[in-house]
């Protein structure tokens, strides 16, 4: 039963600060998900295509969406979008579920894991997806509850996966679904999906990077690091979330367990053979990116050091060209100002010309130094 704001005993208004704040927390924490997050409930199969049921007519149609295992057409997938504690809990207790089923359910769980009980096995999978005009990956979860002819799955948050698949109900299964089985293999064919369109965004980014980073000048050299760590970021993120997706397949296809039939564990082959491709276009594309981070950091090395060595060549030429005019620069000088020095009260050039002879053979005993040692 839902709390209504009519039901408090005073008016907000009449309630000081701290109240306030404190009635709001409570609301919150007796609520959570209440008219914050009231969940939908879809409804496939036995007749029923996306049919959306609140949570009264679940319980009054408990009867007919029990799993049975007799019938050919009973297969049932019962989507719930939302993350109402209070509904969750309700749901779990319909379909006799566990509470640590319900525990994921509530957690929104970072990782791909999977859990077998007496009746039922869970499954707990993410989707990846770009953040709104961004190139940051963000996820969602999902968590799959699997029986014989009974699926159920619960999100708090928009999956694409769901979407595409209630399309495809509508399309070509609209009065008996193929199977549970099939409706949990679609699920996840279409994550693994999403995993490959954003290894081809990953992959075509890397190309185009490579094109650029030939043409790119220098002081381009920050940007174009940043847009490869970018790309980098991206591919270690998608390889993060596959390596733990393939080890779950392998361990539902290697489980010696009647909860999973046979078919089901064919179609987590397909699953898991697109899982391998997309590791290994992965490491590929890792590897990748360590070669052209090499090769573009030592081009960087090599620019600095062409850069530095011809900084050198330069104060090397000014060192030589100071060296070499020095003296004749001093003698010039002293014999060009206004006051007397040595020589210049003589009556003819002798001293000027004798020392400017003894200048330019020190500026030849300089150019033959330098030339010993390499410097011109």
């Amino acid at each position: 039963m839902k709390t209504s704001l009519t039901q408090i005993d005073k008016p907000l208004t009449e309630i000081n600060s701290i109240q306030k704040y404190q009635w709001f927390d409570d609301y919150i924490s007796n609520n959570r998900g209440g008219s914050f997050g009231i969940i939908k409930i879809t409804l496939n199969g036995r007749g029923y295509c996306n049919k959306e049921i609140s949570l009264e007519e679940l319980q009054s149609m408990i009867g007919i969406l029990q799993p049975k295992n007799d019938d050919p057409d009973a297969d049932i997938w019962i989507d719930v979008y939302g993350n109402n504690e209070k509904e969750l809990k309700k749901i779990g207790e319909i379909f006799g579920i566990h509470p640590l089923t319900i525990d994921d359910w509530l957690s929104d769980s970072t990782r791909s894991k999977s859990t077998i009980f007496d009746t039922y096995y869970e499954l707990s999978d993410k989707e990846l997806f770009y953040q709104s005009d961004s190139n940051i990956l963000d996820y969602s979860s999902i968590n799959i509850t699997m029986r014989d002819t009974f699926v159920l799955t619960v999100h708090s948050k928009h999956l694409h996966a769901i979407k595409k698949v209630k399309d495809k109900i509508s399309l070509n299964y609209i009065e008996s679904l193929p199977s549970a089985q099939w409706v949990m293999y679609a699920l996840l064919m279409d994550i693994i999906k999403g995993y490959k369109l954003i290894m081809k965004h990953i992959e075509e980014d890397l190309d185009i990077f490579e094109k650029l980073a030939e043409f790119m000048i220098s002081t381009d050299q920050n940007a174009i690091l940043a847009r490869l760590m970018s790309i980098k970021k991206r591919a270690s993120n998608l390889d993060y979330q596959i390596s733990p997706k393939k080890a779950l397949l392998r361990y539902l296809i290697k489980t010696p367990t009647q909860k999973i039939s046979k078919m089901v564990k064919i179609y987590l082959r397909d699953v898991l053979e697109e899982a391998v491709i997309i590791v290994k276009r992965v490491d590929f594309v890792n590897d990748k990116i360590d070669d052209i981070t090499n090769t573009f950091l030592s081009r960087m090395t090599l620019d600095s050091y062409r850069v530095n060595r011809d900084q050198e060549e330069l104060m090397k030429r000014f060192a030589i060209i100071t060296t070499l005019f020095t003296p004749l620069t001093f003698l010039s000088t002293s014999f060009g100002m206004n006051v007397l020095v040595p020589g210049q009260d003589l009556d003819n050039y002798g001293m000027f010309i004798s020392l400017y002879i003894i200048a330019i053979a020190a500026m030849i005993g300089g150019i033959l130094y330098f030339k010993l040692t390499h410097w011109i």
